[in-house]
């Protein structure tokens, strides 16, 4: 699933941007280890602080507008992921804006350090960074399940065999509106994990272009937030029929039921936010090894 929001993110930014001494008036030069090193640190920054350090803006030769646009864009796919991921199907506009701001609040509280960069043999870079993961999500397992008991009692399965369609998204709505509040209500009790290390490599390709594979940048990712694994299911009960009620997206579907295809949920700006993964799941949360970080990194280029 989150290697399907990081595609997202990066058909979203499209962008293959160069060192400015390509063509911003520089001259020619080769790309160094301390490059690198300002290369992960700002896009780190960029990504998850919405912070634009002009060093590294001149390096890949962004304008800051440039850069807001990739940090806003990997804040709607968070935002989607965690949608899809507790099984909201029905988020209001104003659901969608308070996941957005939760989201950029909880980014900013990032914490990394680049430890190391060093130039291999074969020209390409090898970047260590030791990153503390959020705990957030995690912490909302117990708070969540006691949140969520009144809904369950409101809605059992005997109601929601009788539920209309308008029934079912009222009951979504009240759904989303209790998984936000209490992730919402636990941010001021943010905390981090010990720290893990992860290493990435910053390749040249045939076209002279240094990038970092999305797999490397999705390692990098799957630090920043601690998802995990929930020990127990808090996801609400199926809709009531397959005429009256579409299936949860978060909801797991037999292999011989098709899930009907998500529609985006709306955007503060007007513009569709990216659509969400019809194989999301609610609770429990996915297992480290199915968690990624949402985004295709910036590429950079020797000339």
């Amino acid at each position: 699933m989150r290697n399907t929001m990081r595609r997202l993110l990066a058909l979203a930014l499209g962008l293959c941007l160069c060192l400015t001494g390509c063509g911003g008036g520089t001259g020619e030069r080769e790309l160094t280890a301390d490059d690198a090193r300002l290369y992960m640190e700002g896009l780190i920054k960029e990504h998850y602080l919405g912070e634009y350090d002009e060093d590294y803006l001149t390096l890949v030769g962004l304008h800051e507008h440039d850069a807001e646009s990739v940090y806003e864009n990997g804040l709607a796919v968070e935002a989607q992921y965690f949608i899809s991921l507790y099984g909201i199907e029905y988020p209001s506009e104003e659901l969608y804006k308070e996941i957005l701001e939760m989201y950029r609040e909880i980014y900013g509280q990032a914490r990394f350090q680049v430890v190391s960069s060093i130039q291999e043999e074969n020209g390409d870079f090898t970047v260590e960074v030791r990153v503390e993961p959020i705990d957030i999500i995690r912490q909302s397992q117990a708070p969540l399940e006691q949140a969520l008991e009144p809904w369950y009692e409101k809605y059992p399965n005997a109601v929601q065999s009788t539920m209309t369609m308008e029934e079912w998204e009222e009951a979504d709505q009240e759904w989303g509106r209790i998984i936000v509040d209490t992730v919402k209500g636990l941010l001021p009790q943010l905390g981090h994990l010990e720290a893990q290390t992860v290493t990435v490599s910053l390749k040249q390709g045939e076209d002279g272009y240094y990038s970092i594979s999305s797999e490397d940048f999705g390692r990098l990712n799957d630090l920043i937030i601690a998802y995990g694994t929930y020990e127990s299911e808090v996801t609400p009960d199926p809709s009531p029929s397959p005429e009256e009620s579409p299936q949860p997206i978060g909801t797991e579907v037999p292999e011989e039921t098709v899930s009907p295809e998500p529609s985006g949920s709306p955007d503060p700006s007007g513009a569709p936010a990216p659509e969400p993964p019809t194989t999301a799941s609610p609770l429990p949360l996915p297992s480290p090894a199915e968690t990624e970080p949402a985004s295709e990194p910036t590429p950079t280029s020797e000339d």
